[in-house]
């Protein structure tokens, strides 16, 4: 979006606007971007979870990769009955850890609800760093 609004402010302003011509498909590529505290990693190791979807700074040689390791640690479901939320987390401990939704909708409200239809609630799962 920042991109596409550079170019237009450069034709604006340009005398020579006529050489140029408007890209709306634009791929930025950061070079030299600095330590910007932010977004800046001294080290692989220091990046996390949290910073998954963001933008990350890291200066180095690749000598080797591998898989990243994230696990899923909490899901949050609601009932589609009553809109009531819940939050599901993972037992580390299990064999077969799992986030699968609960067998029926723990609301204490007036009247119970017990319904077994959920929707999993999008942008709220939570990951964390694994090895």
């Amino acid at each position: 979006q920042a991109a596409i609004e550079m170019q237009r402010k450069v034709l604006e302003s340009s005398e020579e606007s006529t050489m140029y011509a408007f890209k709306p498909l634009v791929h930025c590529r950061l070079y030299n971007a600095g330590q910007i505290p932010s977004i800046y990693k001294p080290n692989i190791s220091g990046i996390r979870s949290r910073d998954m979807g963001r933008l990350v700074c890291v200066h180095g040689t690749v000598v080797r990769t591998g898989m990243l390791k994230m696990l899923e640690s909490e899901r949050t479901y609601q009932c589609a009955k009553c809109g009531h939320q819940i939050i599901v987390k993972i037992d580390p401990e299990a064999r077969t850890p799992s986030l699968l939704p609960p067998s029926s909708c723990p609301s204490m409200g007036e009247k119970p609800c017990n319904s077994r239809q959920f929707s999993l609630v999008e942008g709220q799962q939570v990951c964390r760093d694994y090895q």
